[in-house]
Order: structure tokens, then sequence, then C-alpha cells
């Protein structure tokens, strides 16, 4: 973060902290406010240096909650001082009735009067209270929800022992080879403890129906490091590892409860995952929440990694997930200057696995296991809590409002209470019960609206947002709602109460009418709360439109590739076929269902685009002549593949059955030697490697491997394999058989002519006449894949364009509420120009005129500040920049417009004032 925002971050940070000391007696706050205002800047800047924004945001909100709590002991300690003294100052000086009146019981009983009389005053009023109450909830509740969100995401410790001192380690932002992790784990002395998981998916068979889950083959101390407990049984000890000890597993409690039922006696019993025997030990407790990076979400059955696995063997083998706890008092940078050292210690001793062609370094990455949860989500939590923010100002100036318009009409009954003794402090605090106790009403709603939201959020899951399971609205968050809804009924209601209770009781009473002139202070004060809800609406809306302009534009990106009439389907064949059966499988399943009415193609890959997860080898591609050379994207193919998705060939040709012979093997030593392996590259490559339009034909070294005869077959255009929003990349498409024996997983495409439907339930019986034991993975239409890939930006445009509606529709009832009282307490004056002579358009003028100056104001304003925080959406849009002037254009355009539509109506009816009526009234 620069220097500038950081202090903006501070400023705001310490304007909040500020407000906080108000819950202290005000001798305290003068005479040490202000020292304290500056500890909390410097500590506030310190723990920004040290963790980041998270790290300041937590410590903001426990010195926020300390001062409260701390600030209203000291209230009540004073207070008791102060009717101590008085009890003294009555028995030694006989002022007994001093001595009463201050005692804290005085004090309750004044409370509970004025909270009697605020009750029955609001009962008066349904309408009014009603209003309050709902735009308070809304407020307040939308708050709540995004708060416990971004509490339970960044604000809170990961649940596991010594969770700060956790650390994720990887490759380059990848997994991690097996012989890396072992050479780290003896040889970083930063480090106390080590834990590794290679998650792979195996059949789970026996009782019951087959059942396909993934399986995490675990390093010794990984329970440890994140203090697993068993809920039943034990988990794995050491000797578990031991060479030639009997094949146990842990089973993860959600699977013991959907396929066993809970049932204690599957302890002890053997189970059989991937046709392996396991001795179930034991069971993991309910309460274990596996880290998010290490891929253990979805895992169902722990065992022991058998770390001497020829599988594993190679440092191009990227398998593990890593993570680390750091020995106790040593720090992160300490960890990160001998990860540095070993890095370059490293690249001398095996250069192939650590540096590139070019020299640079494949590095080792650390972070800290929050950090690495978390990853970018944090900016997008915080961006959707400023967002309902800004929503919460605008319902509160509503209220103001609301507030501003009822003291009017009430100056005649403040008035008389004035006269008749009351003081000022006292009518306020009168006014101001009011107001808290309609906050209070709304926040309790709030937090049934923040319960509602909070579960939405969890089932719409926009994707992307770790630690989800744990968000909740508990003790903390109830709080935090309740500290909110006091904090916003005392900020609508100052201005209106201090407005109030200076009104001048003689002149009030004197007027004696229900229409008393609106005084110049409080018109303005009203016209200030206008401009500021326009503005504020503004940058809501400027910020959801730029997301629902990116996001139209995502929406309408070509993909390369024709995704209409596409049915995909993924299968794993890791467990039960091996080496050239694999190939032998994808091969009759093809067959089988090009043999199906309707079917125009099919074809299959390791993973289809728009594929859900981790996908795939990087490899490094050059020419033999050493010239040029990339690192692309590996892809294993079957002939029909380019057929079955609709991707055009620039040059050459696609793969044939007879290319390559079954079981040559890219990565590996070939098992069968000679032959011409044919690869197909995209139009990315071609055009680095073979910048002259001649790549068909010429011979290629993939993977280091120059004794391979491989040669360039066909180029492809590019298209979109990830996401719509990520560049097409570079990308290179070799035979499925040369890698068959190497990865197991089968995603099938097929492209038809009918209904899907009928499509799914062929693929699914070509299937069943093969193996009517596999299980049978998703099976999804190509359109849905795609559509599934754009679920999180759509999540995020429509949550901000909720709250952009909500705000833009606060907005113009705020200027309608407005322009309308406005002309109800002009109302004398109305009559009065009419009287005179003044015609009905002038009057209906002179109100459109006001309106529209606050309008001009408030929409000038706002796109100051839209186009000074619309950096924020940076990393959100696509397409477009964040000051696209169509966007602001249009927002600023609509919201003029509707501001000015709720300003006719008050002006029409300030146009059809009779002046004879009128003055006769007055």
């Amino acid at each position: 973060m620069s220097a500038p925002r950081l202090a903006s971050w501070a400023t705001i940070a310490e304007h909040l902290y500020r407000l906080s000391l108000l819950s202290y007696p005000v001798g305290f706050r003068r005479e040490y406010g202000r020292d304290a205002v500056e500890l909390f800047g410097d500590l506030y800047r310190e723990a920004y240096a040290e963790g980041g924004l998270r790290s300041a945001i937590g410590m903001l909100w426990r010195c926020v909650a300390r001062a409260i709590l701390y600030g209203l002991r000291e209230r009540i300690d004073a207070t008791r001082e102060s009717v101590r003294k008085a009890r003294w100052a009555g028995e030694s000086s006989g002022y007994d009735d001093y001595a009463r009146k201050r005692t804290l019981e005085d004090r309750m009983e004044k409370l509970v009067q004025d909270l009697r009389y605020a009750a029955r005053t609001l009962i008066k009023k349904p309408a009014f209270s009603l209003a309050t109450v709902l735009l308070v909830a809304l407020g307040v509740g939308a708050t709540t929800a995004i708060f416990s969100v971004v509490d339970s995401v960044l604000l809170r410790p990961l649940p596991y022992p010594h969770s700060d001192r956790l650390i994720s380690v990887s490759r380059d932002g990848s997994s991690v080879p097996l012989p890396d992790y072992v050479d780290w784990r003896d040889g970083l002395s930063s480090f106390e403890a080590w834990g590794a998981v290679w998650t792979i998916s195996r059949d789970l068979t026996g009782e019951g129906e087959p059942e396909r889950l993934e399986v995490a083959q675990i390093t010794p101390q990984l329970f440890s490091i994140l203090g697993a407990q068993a809920q039943s049984g034990r988990l794995l000890a050491p000797d578990d590892w031991a060479a030639g000890a009997e094949g146990v597993a842990v089973l993860s409690h959600e699977l013991w409860q959907r396929r066993w039922g809970g049932d204690p006696g599957v302890i002890g019993g053997t189970i059989s995952v991937g046709e392996a025997p396991y001795t179930v030990t034991g069971v993991l407790h309910s309460d274990f929440v596996p880290p998010e990076v290490l891929d253990l979400a979805d895992a169902g059955v722990y065992v022991p990694l058998d770390l001497n696995s020829p599988d594993l063997a190679s440092r191009n083998m990227y398998a593990l997930s890593v993570v680390a706890r750091l020995g106790s008092g040593t720090s992160f940078a300490a960890a990160r200057a001998e990860v540095d050292a070993t890095e370059i210690a490293f690249a001398e001793a095996y250069p192939e696995s650590y540096r590139a062609r070019d020299g640079s370094l494949f590095g080792i990455e650390i972070r800290t296991l929050m950090e690495a949860t978390v990853g970018d989500i944090g900016g997008t939590l915080q961006m959707f809590l400023g967002a309902v923010a800004l929503m919460l100002l605008i319902a509160c100036a509503n209220v103001a409002n609301l507030f501003l318009a009822r003291g009017t009409d009430r100056e005649h009954e403040i008035a008389l209470r004035s006269a008749l003794g009351a003081g000022r402090g006292r009518i306020m605090t009168q006014l101001l019960t009011e107001s808290v106790a309609l906050a209070v009403v709304g926040g309790a709603l709030g937090i049934a609206v923040a319960y509602w939201g909070v579960e939405a959020f969890r089932v719409l899951n926009p994707g992307g947002v770790p630690r989800l399971a744990e968000v909740t609205v508990d003790l903390r968050i109830l709080g935090f709602a309740f500290a909110l809804a006091t904090l916003t009924g005392i900020s609508f209601g100052i201005v209106p109460a201090a407005s109030s209770a200076s009104v001048s009781a003689q002149a009030a009473l004197r007027e004696g009418s229900s229409h008393t002139t609106l005084g110049r202070r409080r018109f303005k004060f009203r016209s200030a709360l206008v401009v500021a809800e326009i503005g504020l609406a503004l940058v809501l809306l400027v910020g959801a439109g730029l997301l629902f302009n990116s996001f139209l534009r995502l929406r309408d990106v070509e993909t390369g590739f024709d995704p209409e009439q596409v049915i995909t389907m993924s299968l794993n064949l890791e467990s039960g076929y091996e080496g050239e059966e694999i190939t032998r499988f994808a091969q009759a399943l093809l067959e089988q269902i090009d043999a199906e009415p309707g079917v125009v193609a099919a074809g299959a890959s390791w993973r289809l685009p728009f594929f859900r997860g981790r996908c795939c080898w990087r490899t490094r591609v050059r020419r033999l002549d050493g010239a040029d050379s990339v690192v692309a994207f590996i892809h294993p193919v079957t002939p029909g593949y380019f057929q079955a998705l609709g991707i055009g060939f620039l040059q050459g040709r696609a793969f044939t059955p007879s290319d390559v012979p079954p079981g040559y093997v890219v990565y590996d030593e070939p098992t069968s030697p000679g032959g011409t392996v044919p690869v197909v590259l995209n139009r990315s490559v071609a055009d680095r490697l073979f910048p002259n339009g001649d790549a068909v034909g010429q011979p290629l070294e993939v993977s280091r491997r120059a004794e391979l005869d491989i040669r360039v077959v066909g180029v492809v255009d590019d298209f979109r394999h990830w996401t719509l929003d990520a560049d097409a990349g570079v990308h290179l498409y070799v035979p499925y058989s040369t890698f068959a024996n190497w990865i197991g997983y089968l995603d099938v495409a097929a492209r038809y002519e009918g209904p899907a439907g009928s499509m799914s339930s062929a693929m699914q019986r070509a299937v069943r006449r093969l193996d009517p034991n596999l299980p049978l993975g998703e099976i999804a239409t190509m359109e849905q894949r795609i559509s599934r890939s754009i679920t999180t930006p759509r999540f995020y445009t429509a949550l901000l364009m909720t709250f952009a509606i909500i705000a833009f529709a606060l907005a113009a009832g705020g200027i309608y509420s407005s322009m309308l009282y406005t002309v109800g307490q002009r109302q004398r004056e109305v009559g009065i120009r009419l009287a005179l002579g003044a015609q009905a358009g002038d009057v209906a003028w002179m109100v459109v005129r006001h309106g529209t100056l606050l309008t001009g104001i408030g929409i000038a304003i706002g796109l100051a500040a839209a186009l000074l925080f619309s950096r924020i959406l940076e990393s959100f849009v696509f397409g477009i920049t964040t000051t696209d002037t169509a966007t602001f254009a249009a927002v600023s355009f609509a919201l003029a417009i509707v501001a000015l539509t709720a300003c006719y109506f008050p002006a029409r009816r300030a146009a059809a004032t009779d002046p004879i009526q009128t003055l006769r009234m007055e």
C-alpha cells in the first residue's frame, strides 16, 4: 500500500477510535483523549508494517471494543464516586435533596421515564417509527452480515495450535516434489516441524456402492502440526510409516457419518481403497477443519505417505502440498533469509530442476498459512464492507432527515417543555433516547437480516472465499451489531436533537402554529444530507456500474471454439486400470459414444477446457537449433478432441489413431523405441517458435528429451482454456496414448445433435457397457462449464448491484421526502407568492431549481469520490478501465433523472397551492 493510502486508512482508523472514546467521561477525555488517539495511531501503523492491512484492522477492532468496554466501566466508577461524594456532602452539610438527586437510582429512574415517554411518543407515529426501524435494520443487517464474513475470514486466527507460526511452503506457488520436501525438512533449521500431503482420487469399494473419494497420503507430523484429534479410535502413529507396516487409514468425520452412519464398529475393520486393503484405526474429530491450501476439503480417507515411493522420486514430480511450523523465537524474516540461501544452493546442486534455460531460479515461496489461505479475497471483502458502510450512511442520512422533519413538527411541544423548566441537556437526552431506542429495535431486526444474509452467502457460495464454513453470527457479531445500532442511533439523532433543543421557547409559543417557519440552519443541514445521499449513492452506483459493464464484456468473450451442443463427462481411471489398459478403455469408450445416434464427433483429454481445479503440466518446448524456447502447458488429447470442441486448424491436421504406438511416454523413458511423436501447437506457441509461419513438419525438443523425434503436425487457433478473463496462453497438444499410463484421468467431450438429456443418458450407458463398477464423474454441457467459470464475478456483480440499487432507492426517497417536506414548511410563503401574482410555473421552478442545485452538487462530489475510490476495483474489472467515461456518464445521468423526477411531484404540489385557503389557515 502506498504511503498516501496508508495515511488515509490511518486517519479513518483514528476517527473511529476517537468516536469509541466517547464512552469515557468528559474529564477523562479532556485529560487523556489526545494522547490516547496519538498512541493508537502509532500502534495502528506498527501493526500495518508488521502484518499488513488485515493485522491493522484486527488491532482497530480490538482497541475500539476495549475502549467502549473500559469507557463504560469508567463511567460507572465515576457515577459511583459522585454518588459517594454526594452522600458525604449530604451527611456533612445537610444537602439531602442534592444527595438524593445524584444517586444512581435517580438516574435510572430518569432513564426509565425517558424510555416510557419515547415509547408513547413513537407509538403515536407508527409510520415514522416503522420507517426508521426498517431503514436501520436494512443498514445494520447488511453491514453485520458482511462484517461477519470479514471477521471469520480475515480477523480470526486459524483454528490450529500456534497458527501465527504456521507457514505454507511451495515451489513457485505450485506443489512440491518429495525430494525437495525431504531436503527442506532435514536442512532448514528455522522450522521445527514439517507436514505434507499428496491427495489422489481412489475408489472406495466393498460394503455399499462404489464411491470415488479423495485419499490424503500424509507425512508423520501433519496431524500434530494441525492439532487434529480423534473422534473415535486413534490417529496415525509413527510406526504406521515403518517399512512393511500394515496399511492403515483414518476416516474423515463426514465420510464416517455419511457412509457408515457413525457406527463405531468400523474402527478396526478393513476397507478397500483403490483395490488395496486398509485397517481403519480411527475417525477424525468433527471439529477438525483441514487447511484449504492443502487441498484436504474433500478428503475422506487419510493414509500414510510412502516416502520411498518411486512415483514421487523425481524432482520434476510436483505432488505435495507442504506446511511447516516456525521454530520458537524464529522470525519470518529469518526463515525467509534461510530459504533464499537454500534456493541458491539447490540451484547449484540440481540445475535442471531449479533453473530454467535462461538461468532464472524456480524459487521457493513461503507465506504465512493465513496469507496463503486468504489469498486475494481480503481486498474483495473489504470492498464490500465499504459498500455496505456507504449504504448504512445513506440510511442514516434518510433517518436524520426524518428526525429533522419530526423535530420541526414538535417545536411547540419542545418549547412548552422548555418553558416548564426542562433544560437543553434534558431535552437532548429525551430526543436521543428516542433515536437510540428506535435504532436498537432496528438493530435487533437487523440481526435477523444478518442471519439471513450469512446463510444466503454460504448457500450461494461465490467460490474462492476461504473459511466459508466458519462464517457465523455468534456473540461477538451480536455485540458488533448492538454497538453499530447504538452508534447509528446516536449518529442520526444527535444533530436533530441538538437542533430541536435549541429552539426558542418564546418564539415557538408565540407563533403557535403547526407549520412554523423553517430555520435557516436546519434548512441548510437538510440540504447537506440530501447532497450527501446523492454523492454516496453515486459512488456505489459507479462501482456497481463498472462491475456490471465488466461482467457483460466478460460474458461476451469469445472462447475460440464452439461450445454449443457439446456435452462432457469426467472419469478417473487410476483405480483398476494401468498402462495401456487406460488407452484401450478410452479408445473403446469413444467408439461406443461415436456409435450413439446424434453424435457428430467424440474426443477426450486429461482435462477439458474450463475444468474446475488444478490443471495441467507445464513443460519447456524449444526448437532444435536452440534459437527459441517457451514454457507451455501440455495436453494429452485423443484424435477426435479438436473436432468435438469445434477448434479450427490454421495449419496441418489433427492426430490420427495410427500416429503413435501406445505406451510411448514423453516424460519417462519410452517403452516403445522408435517412431515419431506428433504434436499440435496453438497459435501463440507457433508464433513464438516459428514466426515465419512454417511450423508444420518442424522438429521440437520437449521436456529436455532431445532423443525423442517430436514433430509438429498442426497448428490450431488460440482458445480460452481456463477462464474467460484469462489469456489463451501457450499450449502444446500430444496424443493421449503418450501419457495414458502416467495420468489416468479422462474428460470426454461429444458434439451432438438433439436434446442434451438423451445424450447424457447415452454417455452413461456407454460407460456402463464397458465397466459397470466405474464411478461416474460430473456430466455437464460445455456451456454449463463456461457459465460456472464466471460464477464468482457474477455473484460479486449481483451483490454490489443489490447494494447500489438499495442506495439508489434510498437516495431517491430521501430527495422526494426532503423536497415534499420543504414544500410543506414553505406553504405559507408559497401562498403569499401566489397571492401577490406569482405564476404556478414560477413556484414549481423554485422547487425544481433547489432540487437541481442539490442534485448537481451531490453528483459533482460523488464523481470526485468515485474517481478516487474506483481504483479499488482495478483487479475486478475486465475489458474496461476504472475511469470508464461511459459508465460514469450513464450513472450520473440516471441518478440526475431520478432525482429531478423526485423533485417534480413536490413542485407540482407547490404549484397547485390555493393561496386563499393557505392564507385563511394561517
